[in-house]
């Protein structure tokens, strides 16, 4: 009885110290790689002397690779906010018409808000999401040089468990976002005045990546 007593008063005790991977005041930095992938919904609409003559909404698909710059600040034990910058790369084909392979990018800048239910001396479970802006680059590298471009919102939801090794660790992310392009334009003149494109995008997403912790 004694010895249960003993080891129930050591776990309690090793339970009770190991709330040390995120804390109020600490700043958490990470860096993370992955893929997105995007159900996407196109809307076109054929514009001719004031009025509408076609609205076509089609559906496809789109996956990019990205890398992620995350900073978060314990503003309580168990809650964090911070920015979150990412870079993303699409995976394009050539286009059966033109013969040439488009490129397209994206910039997302986000506000981050975090709650950690979970905190060990070396696993913090960070459930979470991102809210901000993006904003979007397509080249389709034919012989017309056409590019459209444009901003939108974004936003996602993500469960991200952290291991960590004194102030270093390993992350790794999976989360579902949503990207809203309402209003692109083009650098081709007669494109901007006969057709306006938008494009809504749903899917999910994985990453791994390294964080460290600064204590302030």
């Amino acid at each position: 009885m004694k010895k249960i007593f003993i080891l129930s008063i050591m776990l309690i005790s090793c339970l009770i110290s190991t709330a040390q991977s995120f804390d109020k005041k600490n700043l958490v930095v990470d860096l993370s790689f992955g893929l997105e992938a995007y159900a996407v919904s196109y809307n076109y609409k054929l514009h001719y002397n004031n009025s509408t003559i076609k609205d076509t909404t089609t559906k496809s698909g789109a996956v990019n690779r990205f890398g992620a710059l995350g900073i978060e600040y314990g503003i309580h034990k168990r809650f964090g906010a911070g920015i979150r910058l990412k870079s993303n790369r699409y995976f394009t084909s050539k286009d059966a018409n033109t013969g040439a392979t488009p490129d397209a990018s994206s910039f997302e800048a986000n506000v981050q808000l975090n709650y950690h239910p979970l905190i060990f001396n070396h696993f913090d479970l960070v459930i979470g999401s991102d809210i901000g802006y993006s904003y979007l680059n397509y080249n389709t590298n034919d012989v017309m040089n056409n590019k459209i471009y444009g901003g939108g919102s974004y936003f996602n939801l993500y469960l991200n468990p952290r291991f960590v090794f004194k102030n270093f660790g390993l992350n790794a992310r999976i989360f579902f976002p949503t990207v809203n392009y309402i209003n692109l334009t083009s650098n081709n003149q007669t494109f901007n005045n006969y057709v306006i494109a938008a494009w809504k995008g749903t899917g999910f997403g994985m990453s791994i990546g390294l964080q460290y912790r600064f204590s302030l």
